[in-house]
């Protein structure tokens, strides 16, 4: 539908239609997992959108901003490409072209869909609370209904992971549900994530594995393909947690988790699999096959080294030469 609308929109010469179109084909570019594609139609719209033009459609087209998604959800792009500086950079703008513009549900976007699962990727944790907050607080003076669920399902993420939580866990499955009896399928595969992230933060292989079942199966059925590589990482650390020696049924979902990485050329979840199959490898004698593997994946990046993920990469490269 998105390239029908682009087609028909520079067939007709039509600057304002192009924006939208570019915007529809931007966010389905990015669940897709094709985050090269989504880059370009976030330049392509960036670059016709003009403030003074089309900075009162909101209300018109979504309920959100065009160029406030496209910054936001450009970022992430970025991220996953394996740029976090220009990504943090990008969001940042959009937060700020948001805030400018004052309209409640574009403020909501940005803090929510906008901002907060690349915060989250990024491990800009204490940002993430910050905004999660932000959010809950606007979408209840507002009645923006959409947005609640999702604000509360990354604060109770975040309780899971600092206070191992287990009522929080139950808490995000609560609003998973809410959010999809809404009608709400927009990062579903990306909450069936962080729900399987939890259950292993806590301890309990079994429900992990059931939620990265899910999480596969919802992809496979909906095309929302951006995270299917992290889905397969964290199978793999379910395999060891249930069963240490579990070693061939882990490493096969590793292989998995690279090659949807790099079929997306997603370099951030390419790193994150490398790292955990270099342990894997190392763990059994290989030290050289395991920095063999990782060396050239962590030394393609060019910023971002203070990130948690490089951080980690650097550090496992030297405890293996």
């Amino acid at each position: 539908m998105g390239d029908a609308l682009l087609a028909e929109a520079q067939a007709d010469g039509d600057g304002d239609h192009e924006v939208q179109a570019r915007h529809a084909l931007w966010s389905s570019r990015l669940f897709r997992g094709e985050l090269e594609a989504t880059c370009h139609h976030v330049d392509c719209g960036l670059a016709l959108y003009k403030v003074s033009r089309h900075g009162t459609q909101a209300l018109t087209f979504g309920g959100h901003d065009a160029r406030e998604c496209a910054l936001a959800l450009g970022s992430t792009a970025l991220f996953l490409l394996g740029y976090p500086e220009r990504a943090l950079a990008r969001n940042t703008e959009g937060v700020a072209h948001a805030r400018a513009l004052g309209q409640p549900q574009v403020v909501a976007h940005a803090y929510g869909w906008g901002s907060s699962m690349f915060l989250q990727l990024a491990g800009e944790l204490e940002e993430l609370d910050r905004r999660t907050t932000l959010l809950a607080r606007l979408a209840d003076e507002h009645g923006l209904a959409i947005y609640y669920p999702d604000a509360r399902i990354l604060a109770a993420w975040r309780a899971v992971r600092d206070e191992r939580d287990h009522r929080a866990a139950e808490e995000m499955r609560n609003f998973l549900d809410r959010r999809a009896a809404m009608g709400t399928v927009y990062w579903h595969t990306y909450f069936l994530m962080l729900f399987a992230d939890a259950w292993l933060r806590l301890g309990r292989p079994d429900e992990a594995q059931a939620a990265i079942k899910e999480g596969l199966a919802r992809a496979e059925a909906t095309g929302e393909h951006f995270c299917t590589a992290e889905l397969h990482r964290l199978r793999a650390r379910a395999c060891l947690a249930r069963d240490a020696g579990d070693v061939r049924l882990a490493e096969a979902a590793l292989d998995a988790a690279l090659a949807a990485a790099r079929h997306q050329s997603s370099r951030l979840f390419e790193l994150r699999a490398a790292c955990d199959l270099a342990r894997l490898r190392a763990d059994r004698g290989e030290r050289r096959n395991a920095r063999d593997l990782l060396a050239p994946i962590y030394g393609w990046f060019t910023e971002g080294f203070k990130t948690a993920d490089l951080k980690d990469a650097k550090a496992l490269i030297g405890d293996l030469a």
